[in-house]
């Protein structure tokens, strides 16, 4: 864990999302951590129909949206800033970004914001590089377990 915390040079963003059909809702969870600091975030978002991967979408977007607000405030020193990773638990993300897999227009117009919103950060701050990855074996990490847990509270579920 401290490997995370600890790093100078790289942010770790991770992000979940938590589904409740019975009030059409959806829980986004993150946990950005770096330079000795670890961030918790949350929101809830009311939709037509809960799906997990619209779901898991939105995380993402709200995870490159709260690290650019991080990034704006200084929270995190940007001058020794070499990467930020937001970590998923979409498993076929890379494919979703690359856009190397069809999808429902509402995935794709999500999708494209996400790509908007990391060419911005690009853009902004050209010294670091921004992805987004699937979490795989690091799902055992517990900063991920904080995401998750924040996602599920925001929706009452924790």
């Amino acid at each position: 864990m401290n490997s995370y915390r600890n790093n100078k040079s790289l942010i770790s963003v991770f992000c979940d999302a938590s589904c409740d059909e019975s009030n059409n809702s959806i829980g986004l969870g993150v946990i950005v951590v770096g330079m000795g600091k670890h961030i918790v975030a949350s929101e809830l978002k009311r939709v037509a129909a809960p799906d997990p991967l619209f779901g898991e979408l939105l995380a993402i977007e709200f995870s490159i949206k709260s690290l650019s607000e991080l990034l704006e405030s200084n929270t995190f020193a940007v001058d020794n800033l070499e990467r930020a990773i937001i970590y998923s638990d979409c498993d076929i993300i890379k494919r979703l970004l690359s856009r190397t897999l069809s999808s429902k227009s509402m995935y794709t117009e999500l999708i494209d914001e996400i790509i908007t919103l990391l060419e911005q950060l690009s853009t902004t701050y050209e010294k670091i590089a921004f992805s987004v990855k699937y979490i795989g074996r690091r799902k055992k990490v517990s900063y991920y377990y904080s995401a998750h847990a924040a996602a599920r509270k925001v929706i009452g579920k924790e």
